[in-house]
């Protein structure tokens, strides 16, 4: 009966897993599960395991698979697609995997005290939704952390795919503006793929200029 269901579902809603093609499923928890590289929150500044010896008071920053395979199709069809539930799907994933190895470093944290904003999208963009903020919509609701939209691009500038490695690492330092109404607040910024980093050290640093704590950073999949 289940199965029928499913089908059923599957002929008035065209759907399936894009990595095992269950019918029915915008993605397998178990799938998605299976995808998880990564068991380490590192260190943003040196890439050691965190907490860092040497960067004792750094922020940290957590990815959740390499980019590419099935990982890396998710990611385009979140974006490309209009898939915004996929995203949450991921998000969940990414908080579970992080609930379930360092549980000790999230129950650290006042979950009144800690938001998570995610990395806006371009102003000339034209995507219907934000897949960062999919992504850190899915997160919270395993960890409990409120997701604000709290940072905007202060100028335009090219989205980071059409950027070389190059252009990417000199991406100004002041390219975002953060709203100061997240002042005295601990801040995680959530993005979909991490390339270089600079975008996520220019969205910690915005926060930090607006009075908030970078305390981390997580991201979907590392290239």
């Amino acid at each position: 009966m289940h199965k029928f269901i499913k089908y059923f579902l599957h002929v008035l809603f065209p759907t399936s897993c894009p990595v095992c093609g269950n019918l029915g499923e915008i993605a397998c928890r178990e799938c998605l599960d299976s995808l998880c590289f990564n068991r380490k929150i590192k260190c943003f500044e040196c890439g050691l395991d965190y907490p860092c010896a040497l960067h004792e008071d750094n922020a940290w920053i957590y990815y959740y698979a390499r980019h590419w395979g099935h990982a890396r199709e998710l990611l385009l069809s979140l974006k490309y697609s209009n898939q915004e539930s996929l995203g949450h799907a991921m998000g969940e994933s990414i908080g579970a995997a992080i609930l379930k190895d360092y549980e000790k470093l999230i129950s650290s944290y006042d979950v009144k005290s800690v938001i998570m904003i995610p990395i806006p999208l371009h102003k000339n963009s034209k995507r219907r939704f934000n897949q960062s903020y999919a992504i850190a919509e899915g997160i919270s609701q395993v960890l409990g952390f409120k997701v604000l939209e709290s940072l905007s691009w202060a100028f335009d500038v090219k989205a980071q795919t059409a950027r070389s490695g190059k252009e990417r690492l000199e991406l100004a330092e002041d390219v975002f503006k953060a709203d100061f109404k997240i002042a005295g607040r601990k801040v995680i910024v959530i993005d979909d793929v991490l390339t270089t980093g600079t975008t996520l050290k220019r969205a910690l640093s915005a926060c930090a200029k607006a009075g908030a704590k970078g305390s981390g950073a997580i991201v979907w999949t590392k290239s």
